[in-house]
């Protein structure tokens, strides 16, 4: 059972007036619950982790992709970004052992699969071996020429739970809203372009997610019109359906 515990994280300057007002909210609908605020200050061993994994530099949304299972692997509970505008207290979720939120499609982002986004919110008991395997894989990855999103990111962190998710509880976007309702603006593909060292080349940065573009549905030759066009329901402009493409 996952423990009467929110976690959040704020590496930047002030935490912004909306976001304050949102955290009381969240202690008013939790009561007796530890509703965490974690910073530099307070995050156990922030120091040597930033170093650890080559942080430094980058927008603090990166590092607090690693904090927030480092937080939630060791004490238990739900993490939930500043951004997130609380709706009702969360203490029908707690009987799950592992919970977080997909919404039946996959997202590409940066040449990956996006698929579980740890920034929409998710849950764990102390100890979860589903984290403290990502976290092993963490830093397996150091090193890697592959991006930081991927190598601790969110990116990464999708795929290491997709991979597991016959063993952890998945609800969609309009069950978790019942609870709360996740802001995500990414500011940080914006705040990345000044100042910060880059995510992704800057091509992708502009325009991140890759839409797929689907081909047009071709029309039959003329001779298989005729051929299959046939009936008193049939017309000029009909068109046999069994050449319509599904998608």
């Amino acid at each position: 059972m996952i423990p009467r515990t929110i976690h959040q994280i704020w590496l930047g300057g002030p935490l912004p007036g909306q976001y304050v007002t949102w955290r009381k909210r969240l202690m008013e609908l939790h009561p007796g619950w530890d509703v965490r605020l974690w910073t530099r200050e307070t995050l156990p061993d922030y120091d040597s982790v930033m170093d650890y994994h080559d942080l430094r530099g980058y927008h603090p949304s990166i590092a607090s992709d690693i904090f927030r299972v480092m937080v939630v692997a060791r004490h238990g509970g739900f993490y939930l970004d500043c951004d997130t505008e609380p709706i009702a207290c969360m203490e029908p979720l707690r009987c799950h052992t592992f919970l977080c939120r997909w919404d039946g499609w996959a997202q590409l982002f940066a040449g990956h699969e996006l698929r579980i986004n740890s920034g929409d919110g998710f849950g764990a008991e102390a100890g979860s071996p589903i984290l403290s395997a990502y976290m092993d894989r963490c830093a397996a990855m150091r090193g890697s020429q592959d991006s930081v999103l991927y190598r601790i990111g969110f990116l990464g962190f999708s795929e290491h739970l997709w991979e597991r998710r016959s063993a952890i509880t998945m609800l969609t976007k309009q069950e978790m809203e019942r609870y709360y309702r996740h802001e995500g603006k990414m500011g940080w593909v914006r705040e990345s372009l000044d100042g910060y060292r880059a995510v992704l080349p800057s091509k992708p940065l502009e325009e991140p997610f890759r839409k797929q573009v689907k081909p047009p549905r071709p029309w039959p030759a003329a001779d298989e019109m005729l051929k299959h066009n046939r009936g008193p329901d049939t017309g000029c402009c009909s068109r046999p359906s069994i050449f319509y493409m599904s998608y």
